[in-house]
C-alpha cells in the first residue's frame, strides 16, 4: 500500500486526539505461555514497548525506532542502542522470526469471538464488534455449505458478510433484520 505524501493522514498513522495511542498484542511461544506486548506510539515517531508474561513485566524498551522493509519482509529495530534486523513473515495465526538468535515461532491467539470452545453454544458464530443487522441469507433448517453467505452485518459504516466456516445445518437464528447486536453475541447456531 502505498501512502499520499501529501495526505495529512499518511503522517498522522499513529496520532490519536487527547490521548497516547497504546496497543496491546498476544502472543505465545511452543512452551504456551502467553506473553503481552503493550506498545505506546510516542508523537516523535518512536515506541514504547512493554512485555508482560504472567501479570510480571519482563521487559520495558523506551524509544525504539522501527522500519518496515516490504521488499525483504524484514524489520530493523534500533533499541538501546542496538540496530536489530528481523525477517518476519505471518502464516495464519503465526508469526515466524528469523533473526540474529535463529528462528521464534509465535502464536496469535484465535480471538474469543471465532472460538469454539469458549461460545455460549457449540458451532455458532458470534459478533466481532458491535453492529446491525443488515441481511440475513438463510433460515432455520437450512443446510449451507463452508463459505456459503450467511448474515451481513452493518458496523463502523461498513457491511460485513458473514460466511459459514463449515458446512451444516442451520438450528437457530439468534437475531432479525434491523437488531442491534453487541460485541461477542452468537448470530447462527449449527446443528451437531
Amino acid at each position: 500500500m502505498k501512502l499520499d505524501p501529501f495526505s495529512p493522514w499518511s503522517t498522522l498513522v499513529c496520532a490519536r486526539l487527547n490521548t497516547v495511542h497504546t496497543r496491546h498484542i498476544s502472543l505465545s511461544d511452543s512452551n504456551e505461555s502467553e506473553s503481552i506486548v503493550e506498545i505506546q506510539f510516542k508523537s516523535n515517531g518512536t515506541f514504547d514497548v512493554k512485555v508482560n508474561q504472567s501479570g510480571e513485566t519482563l521487559s520495558i524498551f523506551t524509544g525504539v525506532m522501527a522500519k518496515w522493509n516490504e521488499a525483504q519482509k524484514q524489520i530493523i529495530l534500533d533499541i538501546d542502542d542496538r540496530k536489530l534486523c528481523s525477517r518476519v513473515i505471518l502464516d495464519k495465526n503465526q508469526v515466524v522470526i528469523f533473526g540474529e538468535h535463529g528462528r521464534a515461532v509465535l502464536q496469535i491467539p484465535t480471538p474469543a469471538y471465532l472460538s469454539a470452545v469458549t461460545s455460549d453454544v457449540v458451532g455458532s458464530i458470534k459478533t466481532p464488534m458491535p453492529c446491525k443487522i443488515s441481511q440475513i441469507f438463510v433460515t432455520v433448517g437450512q443446510v449451507v455449505e463452508k463459505g456459503a453467505p450467511l448474515i451481513v452485518l452493518e458496523a463502523m459504516k461498513m457491511e460485513h458478510l458473514i460466511k459459514s466456516p463449515f458446512p451444516g445445518k442451520i438450528e437457530k437464528i439468534f437475531y432479525k433484520v434491523g437488531d442491534l447486536v453487541e460485541e461477542n453475541k452468537n448470530l447462527v447456531a449449527f446443528a451437531e
